[in-house]
C-alpha cells in the first residue's frame, strides 16, 4: 500500500479503497509497467555488462528483447 501511496500521491485510506474496489488492480499494473520502463531505461543505458540491472524485471526486459530480435530476424527470412 505504501508504494501505491507514494506513486499516486494519495493517503493510505484512498489507496486501500482503490485496491479494494478495483478488481483488475489497475494501480498495481501501472506500478509494474513503471518498473518495467525504468528497468528498460537502465538496461538501454548500460555501457558495461557488469553494470546491467539485475533481478526479475531485468530478466523480463532481456527476455522480451530477445523475443523481439527473433521476430525481426524471422520476418527477414
Amino acid at each position: 500500500m505504501s508504494l501505491v501511496c507514494e506513486a499516486f500521491h494519495c493517503r493510505p485510506s484512498e489507496a486501500r479503497e482503490e485496491l479494494g474496489t478495483d478488481p483488475d488492480r489497475q494501480a498495481l499494473t501501472i506500478l509494474e509497467l513503471r518498473a518495467y520502463a525504468e528497468t528498460k531505461r537502465q538496461h538501454d543505458a548500460v555501457k558495461k555488462a557488469e553494470d546491467a540491472p539485475k533481478g526479475p524485471m531485468a530478466d523480463l526486459v532481456r527476455e522480451i528483447e530477445v523475443d523481439l530480435w527473433r521476430e525481426r530476424k524471422a520476418r527477414r527470412g
